[in-house]
């Protein structure tokens, strides 16, 4: 009775752990879409996204939005291309307005960006 259900424990989970539906469609709506948002927070979001599909205009107000929700805007922190996926991986630096206007005013001045302090 024991291994009976253990196999059936094990048959579950790995029916959980697939990616691909019955028709053979990706569950994941990545592909779907061409963008998803690996991680967020109040600080950061990051987002892997297609480049063929999405500029970097495109994905930029896609972070805005999501820093919106924090009463934040997003400014780019860095961007790289992600060796497993080929994929582009951005992270956005989520920043509250007092923080942008200093930041803008520091590059205008030619002065070091100033450090955020957590």
């Amino acid at each position: 009775m024991i291994r009976l259900v253990f196999a059936a424990c094990l048959l579950l989970q790995l029916a959980a752990c697939s990616t691909v539906d019955s028709v053979g469609k990706s569950i994941d709506t990545y592909f779907d879409r061409g963008w998803k948002i690996r991680e967020q927070n109040t600080d950061f979001v990051s987002i892997e996204y297609d480049t063929e599909k999405f500029g970097d205009a495109d994905i930029l107000k896609k972070a805005d939005g999501t820093c919106n929700a924090y009463s934040k805007t997003a400014i780019i922190n860095r961007s790289n291309l992600d060796p497993i996926t080929a994929r582009r991986v951005s992270v956005y630096r989520c920043l509250t307005q007092n923080e942008r206007r200093a930041r803008e005013e520091a590059e205008k001045n030619g002065q070091p960006l100033p450090l955020r302090r957590d």
